[in-house]
């Protein structure tokens, strides 16, 4: 199950499921509405492109603009009111984040969008070391 969470959030970015806040999973062909967070979360991530070198005090390196550009050009695809908020960070490699966690906290998925155009992607679950 989770794995086709990712295969979807990652690929045409349906991403329902886990993520979903609706009760019912909707067909892919239906109205997809930008969610209420879209607009938001853009800006939190544009904004990441002001933190200087070293932002977080141990050598962090500034925000790259492709990772930004990257990162925008998922959430507007995403975006649907049937997709959780996400929150926006970014590493000390200068990479933006994206981030869910669900289900009491006990699960978490981060989104890593690199200058190249890759993605790479973490699941944890603490209920289950094995994750």
């Amino acid at each position: 199950m989770d794995e086709t969470l990712f295969d979807s959030l990652l690929s045409d970015g349906i991403g329902y499921s886990v993520f979903s806040n609706a009760s019912a999973t909707p067909s892919t062909d239906s109205v997809r509405w930008p969610a209420a967070w879209r607009d938001r979360k853009i800006r939190e991530i544009q904004q990441l492109a002001e933190l200087p070198p070293d932002w977080d005090s141990y050598g962090a390196y500034p925000v790259d603009p492709l990772s930004i550009y990257f990162a925008v050009g998922r959430v507007r695809s995403i975006a649907t009111e049937t997709l959780k908020e996400p929150r926006v960070s970014c590493s000390p490699t200068g990479h933006v984040v994206l981030a869910w966690e669900w289900d009491q906290d006990s699960k978490a998925c981060e989104i890593d969008f690199l200058p190249d155009g890759r993605m790479e992607c973490t699941y944890s679950d603490d209920r289950d070391p094995n994750r």
